[in-house]
């Protein structure tokens, strides 16, 4: 089967949807660990950039292609979203509506689409036999 038209013929009714899914997860498989060497290259290439661009003081420029620059590490201050919504309904249940308020004021809410989450089986352990010094 030409990996190209398995979505077509799904469409068009000629393939079951687990008869679908199955070629086009093998399909995945295949376009995922073609890539994985360009990856790795990628990485390697960016790592060599890396040194190089910090030998130039951590900035470069590269004519018709553009700049190129380290980025110092930083941190990032996040909050748990679950935990503060549990306060502020600490806070209104015990009358203090004004604090709560207050923090609900800097709550910012955003959609975000649905996406294909794809989780691989794990692997099953194998069972160690009695006999087995290592068993305990």
């Amino acid at each position: 089967m030409q990996y190209d038209k398995i979505y077509q013929q799904w469409q068009a009714g000629e393939l079951k949807d687990q008869d679908a899914l199955e070629a086009l997860i093998d399909w995945l498989n295949r376009v995922q660990d073609s890539l994985k060497p360009l990856e790795e290259t990628e990485k390697l290439v960016r790592a060599q950039l890396s040194e190089v661009v910090e030998r130039q003081g951590g900035r470069s420029t590269i004519k018709g292609f553009g700049n190129l620059s380290i980025t110092r590490p930083t941190v990032t201050a996040r909050y748990d979203r679950q935990g503060l919504d549990r306060l502020v309904e600490r806070l209104q249940s015990e009358g203090q509506t004004e604090l709560a308020g207050e923090i609900l004021a800097f709550r910012s809410e955003s959609m975000r689409s649905g996406y294909l989450q794809i989780s691989r089986a794990k692997e099953p352990k194998p069972v160690k036999e009695a006999a087995d010094p290592d068993w305990f």
